[in-house]
């Protein structure tokens, strides 16, 4: 974006003629009604001096929607004073590029934003976005071991019944693509009910719902759902439709980063996440796919959900009596 539009050509040129697809923006109002629109950028080029809005104000609107690891933003400027710089990157700019400059540093900067963000996205492939927030961490780089939140939260355990049976009659390929097939349909359900998935167990999963019960008992539900369209498509290639078992409870966990220095990964810990974890392995006994803890039912502030009473039991490890009740 440049309000001088033989600066904004040549800025357009450069970056056409190195394969860039380039959308403009005459002023920063423009700019930020294509966001607000939906419309989705890898970098935003910002000139400082606009009319109607400065490149500062718009570097801040930016920053309301977008983090800086996510939409890297370089300005532009005539000036090259330190109090200016400053003021670009309390902004939130990424970087400044000093008027007049050159092709190839323009290009080399854009290049480098953009695999610093590609970087960025690949380790938010292990520790997601959900996670960091939730660690109130504004990047990986900042996620260090021992960083934990505690509080109440509803956790999720689900894993397939019989995994072992059915994984015998694949290749270990087989069993791979088994597996992606299966996480790939149900982990977005997760997501969509505003949890986060702390880890897989090889067939299973541990998710968390830090905004309690209801979030849990409509991704289970979710997740059931999609296991049966799943096996629609199952039998019809001719393979074993599948069942699955989801354990939920709610109660007070550390939810954060464990291992050592060179190898971290996320867990939670409490007596609730074990408590989870056998309420799941009960779906196997009495042959239901969803099991909640009356816990997590007296936590419910929807009562749409059908939801009956199924047993009172003593679970391995526990010496009080639990309520379970079938979703």
């Amino acid at each position: 974006m440049d309000d001088e539009l033989i600066n904004l050509q040549v800025l357009t040129n450069h970056l056409i003629l190195a394969n860039y697809h380039v959308t403009q923006a005459m002023n920063g109002m423009e700019a930020i009604e294509l966001l607000e629109k939906g419309e989705r950028f890898d970098v935003i080029v910002l000139d400082i001096m606009m009319p109607k809005m400065s490149g500062y104000e718009v570097s801040e609107k930016i920053r309301q929607m977008y983090p800086p690891h996510e939409l890297p933003v370089l300005m532009l400027t005539a000036k090259n004073q330190v109090d200016d710089l400053v003021h670009g990157f309390n902004a939130g700019a990424n970087d400044y590029l000093t008027k007049p400059f050159s092709k190839d540093e323009l290009l080399t900067r854009i290049r480098n934003h953009l695999e610093l963000t590609k970087t960025t996205q690949s380790f938010g492939r292990f520790v997601p976005l959900e996670y960091l927030e939730f660690l109130r961490k504004e990047s990986i780089i900042d996620v260090k071991l021992g960083d934990h939140v505690a509080k109440e939260m509803a956790v999720m355990f689900s894993d397939i019944r019989s995994f072992t049976t059915i994984s015998e009659n694949m290749t270990p390929q087989e069993n791979f693509n088994f597996i992606n097939a299966y996480l790939k349909r149900v982990s977005p359900k997760i997501r969509e009910h505003h949890g986060f998935i702390v880890k897989f167990l090889g067939d299973g999963m541990m998710a968390v719902f830090p905004n309690g019960a209801d979030d849990a008992i409509k991704a289970g539900i979710a997740k059931l759902q999609a296991v049966h369209a799943y096996n629609e498509h199952r039998i019809i290639d001719g393979w074993q439709p599948i069942r699955v078992g989801v354990g939920i409870h709610i109660g007070h966990m550390m939810v954060g980063m464990v291992g050592e220095a060179n190898r971290m990964q996320g867990d939670a810990f409490s007596d609730n996440v074990n408590l989870t974890a056998r309420i799941e392995g009960l779906t196997k006994y009495y042959g239901v796919s969803m099991i909640i803890s009356g816990e997590t039912y007296y936590q419910l502030e929807n009562d749409d959900f059908h939801v009956r009473y199924l047993d009172k039991v003593v679970v391995k490890g526990r010496e009080v009596c639990l309520m379970i009740l079938m979703g």
